[in-house]
């Protein structure tokens, strides 16, 4: 199957609230980054420049790229400045650390909830949690930054009550495709959430599925780089292990003017693509695919909840092609 990078048109055009998600999001990485005001204000003044570049009047005038009013386009420039600005490659590092040192207790705790299960409903909770965890992230508006043990647990004890209506009625579809898929990418998203990816890529595996999974070349927020899914599969000595590539680039969602050649094969060729996170939802609608493509996603603010016609703090399977 060959994959049409075609541009359709901006699907999740920038709201207004996303414009001061985008701020409050730099100011609270710059908090960490220092506590130099004068180094603080020339940063945030870099970032409020960059979000003004893409919305401004003229902004199409200066800005050619056809996904310049998507939020995880802005978001990928305005991290990308950070990095730059601070000479740090990754920004989340020490929130990455801290959600790695719970990797083999949570991949434990799951793994036993998951056997209780009857096989054909392993599968099932397995997506559930790997699509609840979705809500481990950093620097949201409203959200309460720190996940440890005890709510990673009520997390995952209540995924599969976290559905929305709509992914209730398309849960039996995407497992149908699976089942008839040979071959699967699966493009992972934040490093907290990639234990639990890991509990359904397994299961593929066991079904004899070919699966691929794709990771940032670079940091980028606290998404999973390649190493970090390479780490993380070392540390779990499963069985049986996936291909780990990377998308060649460190966007935010998926750019796919900006992948490698080689990861560009990877998705032409790939029967069923399954991507995790918001940042995929926002890009991936953009272009146009020949083969089946899930989102999976934690609706974590009201302009995503809007255009998944769902509501916010829910679990999302979307498919958008």
């Amino acid at each position: 199957m060959q994959t049409k990078h075609i541009i359709v048109g901006i699907l999740v055009k920038i709201k207004s609230k996303c414009l001061y998600c985008l701020f409050f999001r730099a100011k609270k990485q710059i908090e960490r980054l220092t506590v130099n005001e004068e180094i603080r204000y020339n940063a945030l003044t870099g970032v409020i420049q960059i979000i003004a570049d893409h919305v401004g009047f003229n902004a199409s005038n200066n800005i050619s790229h056809p996904l310049r009013l998507c939020p995880s386009y802005i978001g990928t420039k305005r991290d990308r400045f950070l990095q730059k600005f601070f000479q740090v490659n990754d920004t989340y590092k020490p929130e990455k650390q801290n959600l790695k040192s719970q990797t083999s207790i949570l991949w434990n705790m799951v793994q036993k909830k998951i056997k209780r299960k009857h096989p054909e409903e392993q599968l099932k909770l397995a997506l559930a949690s790997a699509t609840s965890a979705n809500i481990i992230e950093y620097d949201l508006l409203n959200q309460k930054n720190g996940f440890n043990i005890r709510n990673l647990k009520t997390i995952i004890n209540s995924a599969e009550k976290k559905w929305d209506n709509l992914s209730i009625k398309l849960l039996p579809s995407l497992i149908s495709e699976i089942t008839e898929a040979n071959s699967i990418l699966y493009l992972t998203d934040n490093v907290g959430e990639v234990i639990f990816d890991a509990l359904v890529i397994d299961l593929l595996i066991q079904q004899d599925k070919k699966v691929i999974v794709a990771g940032k070349s670079e940091p980028i927020l606290n998404d999973a780089t390649v190493i970090d899914l390479q780490d993380l599969w070392v540390e779990l000595r499963t069985n049986d292990s996936p291909e780990i590539i990377s998308i060649g680039t460190n966007s935010v969602g998926l750019l796919i003017d900006e992948i490698s050649d080689e990861f560009r094969k990877i998705l032409s060729k790939s029967d069923l693509i399954i991507a995790k996170g918001m940042g995929h939802f926002e890009t991936l609608p953009e272009y146009e695919w020949n083969q089946s493509v899930w989102c999976l996603f934690r609706t974590k603010c009201e302009p995503v909840a809007i255009e998944a016609k769902s509501e916010i703090d829910l679990n999302c399977i979307r498919k958008i092609s």
